[in-house]
């Protein structure tokens, strides 16, 4: 059956029962990569083992058999008649688990893999045909990662940031996305700031007392500003004294002495802005009209300054449509607290069980919560709850337009551990893929032309059929 599964025929064929029959006693299987290239290595070896004509060359039982299953995956789908992998490639030198940057993205009909580290083996990028996932090419970098961030698709242009040769700087590499080829490589300061204006499509960078922007496949400068610091909101760039700049042109649009941004991006709401800003006891979220600067309302968002190093939430996760979801314990919020955006008024409270570390994202017109109990969904509107998920050990919820995508790792015999993703269907919850991989980690999804795609610390990318 899983020879099958993989290569769309049984391993045996012949005219007649008797030629069948022969050919099952007495000839070698063929392995499934030769009949369905790109079938990975580690399914050729489980199901060659599977078919072997001698009973000691098998495996002798189900868990020998889960145990040798090296970098396969198990998994299940709700529509038996779908393959539920689209395809599936394997990447030599692959840590999910010490990155926080992207490991995977789709964009134009191509699916972009980060392969290497930021402490050993140098960074190298692979583009895939994201539908049957044919290479298309591979380029090494010849340095390490940077730990926090590696690459963006910006305008038909890949942009990615390794450490440089010396340690004193940083390499910003522009590469073409649909062939790979190479456009330029300058070095930037390890302490200069970096960031994509996305309404533009600009790079910013803030270097020696100047905030610049310049074109993200050229280089070409665009526009420059005195400032020592900078944060993308919507269509602006907002500076340090309070400054606010047309993101496209560096025209700029008005002065607030009471802004002070902080903690990342921010983001667009309608015609408005949100951001992060530094407050009393730590930092607050302030909406403002995007004309003015105005603040519409002002709120602590944690009570304390997060700790060193930790990011504060990207406010898409607390967005959805036109109500902002904070979180308990700030000002006089002792529960996950709903507000309308554009007002500041409070629309909701979460009741249920909610522990301080839990995460939230959104998905369209509701939030996805990990209670630590359960995985509950509830509407933006009113907080009516749109679904539960039960199982409690989920250990990550990351989200998609379209789904809710759950992460269990767990020990299932010593020194094995087994990953499990679910993807639930956002608007039900229903659970539309299934899988076990055997690896401690898998990245966060990334979606394009009906797949799910994700990487797994063994090294395999998996093209999902959900």
């Amino acid at each position: 059956m899983l020879f099958e599964l993989l290569t769309g025929r049984m391993p045996f064929t012949a005219p007649d029962a008797v030629g069948y029959l022969t050919a099952h006693l007495n000839d070698p299987p063929p392995a499934p990569s030769a009949i369905a290239p790109g079938v990975p290595a580690a399914w050729d070896r489980l199901i060659l083992r599977l078919l072997a004509k001698e009973a000691r060359e098998r495996h002798a039982s189900a868990a020998a058999l889960a145990v040798a299953g090296g970098s396969a995956a198990l998994y299940l789908t709700g529509d038996p008649s779908k393959d539920p992998v689209a395809w599936s490639r394997h990447l030599s030198h692959v840590d999910v688990r010490n990155n926080s940057g992207h490991d995977v993205l789709v964009a134009d009909e191509r699916c972009f893999v980060a392969s290497g580290d930021y402490y050993r083996d140098n960074a190298v990028l692979h583009a895939f045909d994201v539908a049957g996932g044919e290479p298309l090419w591979e380029v090494p970098l010849d340095a390490l990662w940077v730990r926090d961030t590696r690459f963006v698709v910006v305008g038909g242009t890949l942009l990615a940031l390794t450490q440089g040769p010396d340690d004193s700087h940083l390499t910003l590499h522009h590469l073409d996305a649909a062939s790979g080829e190479r456009l330029g490589h300058p070095s930037v300061p390890l302490d200069a700031g970096l960031d994509l204006h996305g309404p533009s499509g600009l790079l910013l960078k803030a270097e020696d007392r100047l905030v610049s922007a310049s074109d993200a496949r050229t280089g070409d400068l665009r526009w420059t500003e005195d400032g020592d610091t900078f944060t993308a909101a919507g269509d602006l760039v907002l500076l340090d004294g309070g400054r606010a700049l047309f993101g496209e042109t560096g025209e700029q649009v008005w002065e607030r002495p009471d802004l002070f941004p902080t903690g990342g991006p921010g983001l667009a709401v309608g015609e408005d802005i949100l951001v992060y800003e530094s407050g009393d006891n730590g930092p607050d979220l302030v909406f403002r009209h995007a004309d003015t600067g105005e603040a519409v309302w002002r709120g602590p968002f944690l009570r304390d300054e997060p700790e060193f190093g930790a990011p504060l939430p990207p406010l898409e996760s607390l967005v959805a449509d036109t109500t902002v979801l904070l979180p308990p314990l700030a000002g006089e919020r002792e529960r996950p607290t709903a507000v309308d955006a554009l007002t500041g008024e409070p629309r909701w409270t979460y009741e249920g069980a909610y522990g301080e570390d839990g995460r939230v994202a959104s998905v369209p017109g509701a939030f996805v919560l990990s209670t630590g109990e359960a995985t509950v969904c509830l509407a933006a509107a009113d907080g009516a709850e749109r679904w539960r998920d039960d199982a409690g050990d989920t250990g990550a919820v990351r989200t998609t337009d379209a789904f809710a995508v759950l992460y269990r790792t767990k020990d299932e015999r010593v020194f094995r551990r087994w990953t499990t993703v679910r993807i639930l269907d956002a608007e039900d919850g229903r659970e539309r893929w299934t899988g076990q991989f055997d690896s401690t980690d898998v990245s966060a999804p990334a979606t394009g032309d009906g797949l799910t795609v994700v990487l797994d610390q063994g090294g395999t990318v998996w093209a999902l059929r959900v």
